[in-house]
């Protein structure tokens, strides 16, 4: 924005045009594919839009390119928070979801307090480029963690659960894999939603 020379009411406009996207895509977007399309593949969408709008806006020197790659920073955001979220609560068993949900929510807001503080500092001290590099670097070791995701042997391991609790044995587990997929199906639905909520709050 100093290259930019925006004023006050520019930024605030830039405020709302990123807020809009984020409304719009966890409204609408989300919500539809929320079920269909797995959260690993949400998170990592969001991840990656993020990586690619902070690199690029690293480089910006034009408004079209700082609007453009802004507008894919809110998209990645927008795609990521719910994304892990989602993946936070899959992860958890029922007695802990709530547990596991509020420690992520309370380092994200530990993040939020922290950053501004750590960024302003880069940025006053190195320049634009070295605090967007940092960001975008920061993403990227993000990537790296969401790609070794394995949720094929979380469902294994919950389908042996359910073969265990319904005297199943391993071969004949067909009745237990089927509950397990209703189960997680169910679990990724409700999960999705209570995402989009506390995303829509803190968007708010």
């Amino acid at each position: 924005f100093d290259i930019l020379s925006f004023n006050p009411k520019e930024i605030g406009y830039t405020f709302v045009y990123l807020g809009t996207i984020i409304i719009l895509v966890q409204g609408g977007v989300i919500r539809r594919i929320s079920g269909k399309v797995a959260e690993k593949k949400i998170a990592l969408f969001g991840a990656v839009s993020l990586f690619i709008g902070l690199l690029v806006l690293s480089f910006s020197k034009s408004f079209g390119l700082t609007i453009l790659s802004l507008g894919v920073i809110s998209l990645g955001s927008a795609f990521l928070n719910p994304g892990l979220s989602s993946l936070a609560s899959l992860f958890s068993s029922p007695l802990e979801q709530g547990k596991n949900l509020g420690i992520m929510r309370g380092f994200g807001a530990l993040a939020r307090g922290i950053s501004p503080i750590t960024f302003a500092l880069l940025y006053f001290s190195f320049g634009a480029f070295s605090t967007f590099a940092v960001s975008a670097l920061l993403i990227l070791i993000v990537i790296v963690l969401i790609t070794g995701i394995k949720l094929e042997i979380n469902l294994k391991n919950h389908i042996v659960e359910l073969c265990k609790k319904m005297n199943f044995s391993q071969s004949t587990h067909y009745l237990a894999t089927k509950r397990c997929k209703i189960e997680v199906e169910t679990k990724r639905k409700e999960s999705i939603k209570l995402s989009l909520s506390l995303s829509n709050v803190y968007t708010l």
